[in-house]
């Protein structure tokens, strides 16, 4: 089974590798490095103070971690914090009128703005409704601080 990575690089050119769905001690999700290699880590503070790293950077990470077992399923932060926005909701009792916004100021974390592909019957992939009207958007930081949904 592929574990989903996430590689980013410190300030000091240093490659991290995170897991954000392999909890490390039951609580922080794992992370892997070339100098202390197996931890846990706050996943929205790495991500928060850290950059995507590049193929080339990643790549002897990606060896090392490949050679001791790891089959990795390589995405980047905003790509996993667009699948939490859109998670699969409860609709037991019928779907959602849309989804929670979160609008602290992200001050200068960097923010991703993706289109919200809706079915013919007006449902997000996770199964909340939007209606039928003008294209949904959500603009959101990778560490998921601020979340807004909104029609172009």
């Amino acid at each position: 089974m592929k574990v989903k990575t996430v590689f980013r690089k410190y300030l000091d050119g240093e490659i991290i590798a995170l897991f954000p769905e392999e909890k490390w001690n039951n609580e922080f999700p794992a992370c892997y490095a070339h100098i202390g290699q197996h931890g846990g880590a706050d996943y929205a503070w790495v991500v928060s103070i850290t950059k995507q790293a590049t193929k080339a950077e990643y790549k002897a990470l990606k060896r090392e971690l490949e050679n001791i077992g790891y089959e990795l399923e390589v995405i980047s932060a905003s790509d996993y914090a667009y699948s939490q926005i859109l998670c699969k909701v409860n609709t037991k009792y019928g779907a959602p009128m849309g989804r929670n916004n979160r609008y602290p100021d992200p001050g200068d974390l960097r923010k991703y703005d993706r289109r919200v592909y809706l079915d013919s019957g007006g449902y997000d992939k996770g199964g909340a409704y939007w209606g039928i009207g003008e294209p949904l958007r959500v603009e959101f930081t990778a560490d998921l601080s601020f979340v807004r949904f909104y029609r172009d």
